[in-house]
Order: C-alpha cells, then structure tokens, then sequence
C-alpha cells in the first residue's frame, strides 16, 4: 500500500468525520435528493483540496525536502492547537433552487482555507505524490459523504462533536510531532 495514500485517507476521514462539511451534507440532503447532494459536495471538495494538493506540490518541488518538512509540520501543529481550542459554532445550510448547486457552493465557500485543505495541502508537500493524496483524501471524502447523506442523522444523535473535535485536534498534533521529528532527524 501507498502510505501517501493511507496518511491522506487517514487524516480526511477523522479531522472530516461529524466536521461541518458533513454536516452540510446531512442538512442538505434532508431537504434535496441524495445524489444531488453527494455530487454536489464531492465535486467542490475534489475541486478546493485538488488545488491545495496541487499547491503543495509545488511547494514540496521548490524547497528543500527538510524546509517542506518544517512547513508542513508546522501546519499541522498550529491546526492541532487551533482545533483544540476554538469553540465549534453551529449554523443552518441555506437552500436554493438546485440541490447540486447549492451543494457545491455551500460545501465550496466551508472548505476553502479549511484544515483538510491545508492538511492536504501539507501532505502533498510532504511526499510530493500528490496523485496519491489526491486519491486518499477523495475516498475518504466519497465514504464521508456517503455516510453524512445516507445516515447523518445517526452520528448527530450518537456522536458527541467536542468528542470529534477533541480527537481531531490531537491527531494534528501527533501527525505534526511526527514530521518534526523526521525533519530534525
């Protein structure tokens, strides 16, 4: 197996898990038809962390493999600190007239900028594959997705979001102590 391809499944699949993506993904899908709605997000998440990936690739090219190294595990220890201490704010997905639009532009505009864009975006620059990350972060992203319009409705009555949140944080945390250390090493 291909471990740019496992540590980007990896790292989308908790720090997305019950994130508010998904949870546009159930909202959505509660008022719009399934498929619609799964289209929609996965077309504007391949689309805003393909271009982090993309980004981060040519980053990882211009400098220098311990730089890139530093860079990116800087990124994930400021996410992890940054998840670990911001309060998760709630709010309600707007609808308009076309299920897939609306999925596209809401999902869009919540992940630019996001922590999975810029964690992709670091593991991309990371291992400088970025096909494979590109390939890890959709699948976990269709499985996600898959998951929020199917059964969201379980994982907000049974999963606690600080919970999520708290594991999240901790998992950047780790992951940048990680390429620290094999940066310094």
């Amino acid at each position: 197996m291909n471990h740019p391809f496992l540590a980007s499944l990896g790292v989308v699949l908790l720090t997305e898990l019950g994130d508010k993506t998904q949870l546009a993904a159930v909202t959505l899908s509660s008022r719009y038809g399934r498929l619609a709605v799964f289209s929609g997000a996965m077309l504007a998440v391949c689309l805003v962390d393909g271009a982090g990936i993309l980004a981060g690739a040519a980053s990882g090219k211009l400098l220098p493999v311990r730089a890139s190294s530093l860079l990116a595990s800087s990124l994930f220890l400021a996410f992890g600190i940054w998840i670990l201490l911001r309060k998760e704010g709630g709010g309600r997905a707007r609808g308009g007239r076309s299920a897939f639009l609306s999925s596209f532009l809401l999902v869009s505009l919540m992940e630019v900028g996001d922590k999975t864009q810029v964690s992709t975006f670091a593991l991309s620059m990371e291992y400088r594959e970025p096909l494979w990350v590109f390939l890890g972060a959709a699948l976990a992203y269709s499985l996600l997705m898959g998951v929020g319009v199917a059964v969201g409705g379980y994982l907000g009555e049974h999963l606690r979001g600080g919970t999520l949140r708290k594991a999240s944080g901790i998992l950047f945390l780790l992951l940048g102590l990680l390429l620290l250390l094999k940066a310094l090493g």
